[in-house]
């Protein structure tokens, strides 16, 4: 039986990384306010700031936090991924309006759409700075919000 790329069968993807920015997208996606105060939208590209590039926009990061965790009942373990989002725009109170909205989509007790039971801890760091880039006069900020995600996977 031949099973159709990007969906090992079950409609995700053998690669957790790409099934949590899947789930991550799709959330975000589904919150009006963020899809309409982020114009740039929300991408994994990490490439250099592009001055086509509507502002603000979002680049979306999930990197392995630590080692997966076996649970000492049944053929399960615990899964734990950094996100980390990048969040580029103008003026700070403008920017901090979309970090709040953004932790109000993804902070605790937010449950993502994954095999298995997934949920965001605690946001780990908030950041907001100045880039050192200018466009068209304006300073270009950063926020930077990062999350663990931890999810409940079966053991193969």
């Amino acid at each position: 039986m031949d099973i159709p790329a990007g969906t090992a069968g079950g409609g995700f993807d053998v690669s957790v990384e790409t099934d949590l920015v899947k789930a991550l997208r799709a959330l975000w996606n589904a919150t009006p306010f963020l899809t309409s105060a982020v114009p740039g939208g929300l991408t994994t590209d990490l490439a250099a700031d592009d001055p086509s590039r509507g502002l603000p926009y979002a680049i979306l990061q999930v990197q392995l936090e630590r080692q997966q965790r076996p649970l000492t009942h049944g053929h399960a373990f615990l899964d734990f991924r950094r996100v980390i989002v990048d969040l580029y725009g103008n003026g700070k109170e403008a920017l901090g309006q979309i970090v709040s909205t953004v932790h109000a989509t993804f902070d605790w007790p937010v449950r993502l759409a994954l095999a298995g039971h997934a949920w965001t801890r605690n946001g780990v760091e908030d950041r907001e700075q100045p880039t050192g880039t200018k466009r068209h006069g304006n300073q270009i900020r950063l926020a930077r919000l990062i999350w663990v995600v931890a999810q409940l996977r079966a053991s193969n």
